[in-house]
Order: structure tokens, then sequence, then C-alpha cells
């Protein structure tokens, strides 16, 4: 009997533990951008790592930016901040100052080394993952990594980072202090204020490896040194080459660059296995945007004729979507002209007013005639999330065309407010979160912050988005309330533009 009872005792006690250990917090987190990465690429590539997180923790395949403008800066920046950019100001790479009325660009070298992105972030007085994890805990250190994409980096770092790391490669090692002639000069760059030790620099300049590898193998020095109760990690190339060649449009040229991504968040897995604090890391895995097959923009010569007709001109733009005119005034005017003539690429055309000390976008009265209301809904929220100071004069909204013309380049954009460019991975694995689940909420990159601390029993404060609470274990009354008003408010939007053509290889004439 006495046998019984202890054997008992200890049945019980490994439950208990069991218990505690499953529902025990996050001590790190670990958040993985890969940058460009569309959920369908993983159909085209093997990905064993992310498979492994998925079926480890719970995943969001229907996922979107749930914002705009998608693209790096303002996307790593909404990550790190749980913000929109409406509230952090970083709304593309660049924009037009609304003091001075010249394009304004922080995204570049020098203003990212020189803290360009994090004084935006400090001059509204901004919550973020790192800040916030830094009150909690006052010991913990943060740490934001990356490659080549410096504003990437810098934006994910904010003004909380202890420690950035990317490959500008522009200090020497005289000039940074360490041992090396002046011409010695390697990868390994960083935010002032965010200076990494030389302990770190020399390890990281000795590093061999190549771009997602370099980023990687950057991330894991730092890891070993540091411990970072935050480390924020972007990947580039499946980015850089879906732009290069069309992304989906060029399956075999994705694959191998998938696949290389998927490599580099196996060797993450495997540093904090070695380190010893693999079950008590939270580890995230998303992208800042998707990629979608490059398609004529609205026809440059019709918008200049509508700038020149009433007096303006283009202060900065991209390609299709958001564009800033010198007057402001006219951008109604402008997108008015546009829309009358029914332009092929653009399906809604918006312009910027202040309202009631309240910035926010009005459509054109041919985009009213032409939209649905449930598209016209949908766009007005995601105009919304850029509704403010440094957002575009105008924003020309474009479906995803199917087909695309035979002679458009093989391209890849992600600007366009179009599922193909808002459609992202996002998993979830670790310390208190659902193993094996997949959720079909409309879970947005602003609420990656929230989740993540949340996870780690910090409250999440002055932030847009909310804690997905389908993913955790042991959700408050409070955080599931909070998703379900959003997910009641937006799943519609979500199926909405989802709805909407998108591409299709099938249907171009002249591929295989």
């Amino acid at each position: 009997m006495k046998r019984f009872s202890i054997c008992l005792v200890l049945i019980l006690t490994a439950i208990v533990c069991s218990v505690v250990v499953v529902h025990a917090q996050a001590k790190y987190v670990a958040v993985v951008v890969i940058d460009g990465m569309r959920p369908d690429y993983m159909d085209i590539a093997a990905t064993p790592n992310l498979k492994k997180l998925m079926s480890a923790g719970t995943y969001y395949d229907e996922a979107w930016v749930g914002g705009v403008v998608n693209n790096t800066p303002p996307s790593h920046a909404t990550i790190s901040t749980g913000c929109f950019t409406r509230t952090h100001g970083i709304v593309a790479f660049t924009w037009k100052d609304p003091t001075t009325g010249e394009e304004y660009n922080p995204t570049k070298l020098k203003p990212v080394e020189n803290g360009a992105l994090a004084k935006m972030v400090s001059d509204r007085h901004l919550p973020s993952l790192a800040r916030l994890v830094k009150e909690r805990y006052p010991d913990a250190r943060t740490a934001a990594v990356g490659a080549h994409k410096f504003h990437a980096v810098g934006s994910l770092a904010a003004d909380s980072s202890d420690c950035t790391v990317f490959s500008g490669g522009r200090r020497s090692n005289v000039e940074l202090g360490l041992e090396g002639s002046p011409d010695d000069v390697g990868d390994g760059d960083f935010v002032v204020g965010q200076r990494p030790s030389n302990e770190i620099l020399k390890d990281v300049r000795a590093l061999t490896s190549k771009g997602d590898a370099w980023g990687m193998d950057s991330a894991i020095v730092v890891l070993k040194h540091l411990k970072p109760r935050v480390l924020l990690i972007n990947l580039p190339s499946v980015d850089g080459v879906g732009h290069s060649c069309g992304g989906i449009r060029s399956p075999e040229v994705m694959k191998p660059v998938v696949e290389e991504a998927d490599r580099q968040v196996g060797k993450l897995l495997e540093a904090y296995k070695a380190l010893g604090i693999y079950e008590e890391t939270l580890f995230i895995v998303t992208a800042d945007h998707g990629m979608m097959a490059a398609q004529p923009p609205v026809e440059h010569k019709l918008l200049q004729e509508a700038l020149d007709k009433f007096g303006t001109k283009v202060v900065t733009s991209t390609d299709t979507g958001p564009v800033w005119i010198s007057d402001s005034s006219k951008a109604k005017d402008v997108v008015e002209y546009v829309m009358a003539k029914r332009p092929a690429a653009a399906s809604a055309g918006y312009y910027k007013v202040k309202e009631g000390g309240k910035y926010r976008y009005k459509a054109s009265p041919a985009t009213l005639k032409s939209l649905g209301p449930k598209l016209a809904k949908t766009y007005k929220y995601l105009l919304s999330t850029i509704a403010c100071a440094n957002g575009p004069d105008i924003f020309f909204c474009s479906r995803e065309m199917s087909p695309i013309p035979a002679d458009f380049p093989k391209r890849g954009r992600h600007y366009q407010i179009a599922w193909g460019a808002q459609h992202i991975p996002l998993v979830l694995a670790g310390p208190g979160v659902k193993q094996g689940f997949v959720s079909k909420s409309p879970a947005r990159l602003v609420d990656i912050a929230p989740t993540a601390l949340a996870l780690m029993g910090v409250k999440p404060k002055g932030m847009d988005g909310i804690a997905l609470a389908d993913a955790l274990l042991n959700p408050t009354e409070k955080q599931q309330s909070a998703q379900n008003r959003v997910n009641k408010k937006l799943a519609s939007a979500r199926d909405t533009l989802r709805a909407q053509p998108t591409y299709d290889p099938g249907a171009v004439s002249g591929e295989q």
C-alpha cells in the first residue's frame, strides 16, 4: 500500500509537472521574418522545419498583413511595435514630409545607421515588444539581426534594441576599435546607440557565409553571446528573388530559395536547443508581406495628364498604389480625373482628407459606382491603417490581374491591395501555445507583438493589435472577447479580398 501511495504521488507529480511545462510562460521569444514569403511557397518547396513548428504549435493559414502599405519598412515596424503605420509613421520606403513638402527617406543606409527609424518610434513614445519586455524584466537583453536589408533590421529594432546587426559593411575595423587594417572592412554594421559588443562584432566579421545564411549565422552569434529575451530576425532572400523572377510565376526558381530559408530556421532551432533554452522559447515565423506577379500599373501617361491639368506633380510614389503629390489640395481632382477614365489597372481610387483633426481616405465618385459594398468596406479598413500626416495623398487600389499580359516583364510586386500581396504565413510554437492547431482567424502583423507579450507574461499596452486568444492554451475572457470582436469585424473584409481575382499560371498566354 505504501509503495502504491508513493507511485501514485510520483505519477501525480509527473502529471502536474507536465501541465506546468505546457502552461509555462515563455522566457524567450524568437521572431523570424521570411521577407516576401507566400504561404503557397510551402507547396512548391520542402520546408520540414516550418512544418515541424506548425505541427508543434498554431498556424494561421489565412493570416494577412492587415494594413497598408504592405512593404518592408512599415511591416517590420508593425511587427516590432504592434502598431499600424498610421501610429508609427513609417509608411513606406519614402514619403512626403508633411512639414517641408519634400521627399523624406529614412530607410537608406546612413539614416538607418544614424537611428532615423528608431527616432520615429521614440518621438511618438510608442510601445514595442522589446520595450515592454525590458520594462517587465529590467535585466532582459534584446536584439534585431538580418543581412543586407538594413531598413528591415532598423525597423525591427525600433528604439529598444540593445544590439542590432546587419551587413552594411561600411565601417572599418579600425573605426570600430577592432584589430585589423583600415582596409579590413567586413560585414557587421549597426544602429548608433545599439552597438554590439566587440566580441560579437569580431565573431560576426569572421563569418564567411552569405545572404540568409549570413543573417542567421549572425543571429546565432548574438544569441550565444547575449542570450536575448527578444531576438528579431529578417531573412531577405525570398523577397529579393521573388522580385526578380515573378515569385509564384517561377516556382522552379523560388523552390531552392524557400528551402534555404527553411534550413536557416532549422539552424536557429538547433542553436536554442544547444543553449538549453529551447523549451522556454516562443518561436514565431511570419512574413512582412506576400508577393504577387507584377502587372501594369495605372498608366503613367494618364496620371501625368491629370497632374498637369491640375497644376501639381509627384513628390514620390511606387509604380502602383500610393502617390504623394506636391499640392495635396489637388488630390481629389487628380483621383477623380484618373478614375473617370476607368483605367484597367485600378479598381478604386482614394484621396486623403483631414476632417475634425483626423485623416481619412475618401473614394472618387467613379469608385463608389464600380465597387460593391463588401470590397469598399475592405478598402476603407485597410486605408484607415495608413491615414496619417505621412500617409499618401492618393491611393490607387488594384485587383490582381489574371491573365497577365504575356509581354509584361516577369517580375514580382507587393504594393497592390490584393490577396497575393497581403496573404502571409504565421506560425507560433512554444510554451503556452496550442499544438497542432490551424486557425482561420484573420490574424494580422499588428497582432504578433501583443500575442508574444501575452505568452511572456507581459501586459500589452498602447498597441493597435490584440493577443491572438485562439492560439493560447489558457486565454483570459478579455483576450477571447477582444479577438471575437476583431474576427467579427475583419473576417468578412479578409475573405472579400481573398475572393478577388488572383494569378492563374494557366491563364497567362505564352507560359507553360
